[in-house]
């Protein structure tokens, strides 16, 4: 499934038009839970994504690149793991049940490089398709996605580095 940059930007500041429909198998929606700060978290998830969302397809910047390209606050939030620690992490949580590689998982800090690489052209499994605060402490987040299962954990750390508690699935 190809998703329009352009629609996809669209989406992320606009929304849908109404009578617009989602490509793929469709729409997921997630819950994004805020310790009273939803309408702070979703600009700043709104924020990287423009920036990722903005870059050249066909001249995709290099992993260095990125430091200077996503927002300051984001790279912070980010892991500074090496490859080293971050395999070594790998083969520790391979080693869990299912419950617990979902436990540590959405407790795991991502680094730049390896939430990056999910905005690939040929590495999206998830395209933002709208995004409604519900409250000061939750945000209604849709997804428009070509199969299930899909790759999650990218939209999950993004919402988590902009100060989000949680991310779930509805």
């Amino acid at each position: 499934m190809v998703v329009d940059r352009t629609d996809e930007i669209r989406h992320l500041c606009a929304g849908p038009e109404a009578d617009e429909k989602p490509k793929g198998i469709g729409i997921v929606q997630f819950v994004a839970s805020c310790p009273g700060n939803a309408e702070v978290v979703l600009q700043k998830c709104r924020e990287v994504l423009e920036t990722v969302l903005n870059q050249d397809p066909d001249n995709w910047p290099l992993d260095d690149d990125w430091y200077s390209l996503l927002p300051k606050w984001f790279v912070a939030a980010s892991s500074k793991e090496t490859l080293e620690e971050e395999e070594q992490w790998l083969k520790w949580w391979q080693k869990l049940s299912w419950k617990e590689q979902v436990r540590a998982s959405k407790e795991k800090q991502w680094s730049v490089d390896n939430w990056v690489y999910w905005f690939q052209p040929d590495e999206r499994t998830w395209f933002w398709w709208d995004a409604t605060i519900e409250s000061p402490k939750k945000i209604k987040v849709k997804v428009e996605v070509e199969e299930l299962p899909f790759a999650s954990g990218s939209l999950d750390w993004l919402f988590r580095a902009a100060g989000a508690t949680s991310l779930e699935e509805q």
